[in-house]
């Protein structure tokens, strides 16, 4: 039913079924996760929704400590993300 992904991805959207959201980065997972009627955010979406909340002052340098960390996140990502927080 969940081909192709790590046994951490599987369990992921086995345990997201109940509650239609789970957060996911990869990219096959996410697509098989909407495939289940489910909702994937990923890291970035989940920092998008924190500063909007108001629990981070700033989502630019979280983006940066996590590139710091070997975080992949592409430069249209880094730019759509910060103007829709308004950084």
């Amino acid at each position: 039913m969940l081909p192709d992904l790590g046994s951490g991805e599987r369990e992921v959207i086995a345990q997201a079924v109940e509650d239609h959201i789970v957060l996911l980065d990869d990219m096959d997972a996410r697509r098989i996760a909407r495939r289940l009627g489910l909702q994937p955010i990923g890291t970035v979406g989940l920092l998008i929704a924190a500063k909007k909340r108001g629990l981070l002052p700033w989502l630019r340098s979280e983006l940066q400590q996590l590139k710091a960390l070997g975080f992949w996140i592409s430069q249209e990502l880094q730019e759509e993300a910060l103007r829709e927080v308004n950084e």
